[in-house]
């Protein structure tokens, strides 16, 4: 095979006699620098993965034919960094444990909703801390208020439930 080839039709190979693509690259290639898309433009992986950009930053990746989309290295356990945001617009399956630094909220307008009727959670390991539940909607950041609150009481060791301004032992 030749080094280095222009057809006839302006398509150029490299390791590659016969480029069926404008710039067909034969063996593996190694970049020094950045590879930047033209905004808009995607880079297709293999028949399995499209990366889309925005012009600023890679904004999209798509797993073509329905395929699973695997990020990381095989067989590693090298954490996997994101940083800013993950989206995720469907469901998000994690086979280990979710571990999370600081806080599971919704998103405005949408209820947080642990568990299912058909998957209900199994069990909830609380620290000695409060339970509150909260009147109002979800559809606003600012619009829930505090109604109650179910506590436990260090001193004897009773759950205590609070509504409105009483605190009311369980026993």
């Amino acid at each position: 095979s030749s080094k280095f080839s222009i057809k006839s039709d302006g398509k150029v190979g490299i390791r590659k006699s016969t480029p069926i693509y404008p710039v067909h690259i034969g063996e593996d290639t190694f970049f020094d620098n950045n590879v930047t898309l033209a905004s808009g433009k995607a880079l297709s992986v293999g028949s399995g993965v499209i990366i889309q950009s925005s012009g600023i930053s890679t904004n999209l990746i798509v797993g073509l034919l329905n395929q699973n989309i695997e990020i990381g290295k095989p067989g590693s356990n090298v954490d996997t960094h994101v940083k800013n945001n993950l989206v995720v617009s469907q469901s998000a399956i994690i086979a280990g444990r979710l571990i999370v630094g600081e806080r599971i909220i919704g998103g405005v307008g949408t209820d947080l909703i642990l568990g299912s009727p058909e998957k209900p959670v199994k069990r909830l390991n609380i620290m000695k801390d409060t339970i509150v539940f909260y009147s109002g909607s979800s559809t606003e950041e600012s619009s829930s208020v505090e109604i109650a609150s179910l506590s436990v009481n260090e001193q004897n060791s009773e759950f205590e439930f609070k509504s409105g301004s009483e605190l009311v032992p369980i026993r």
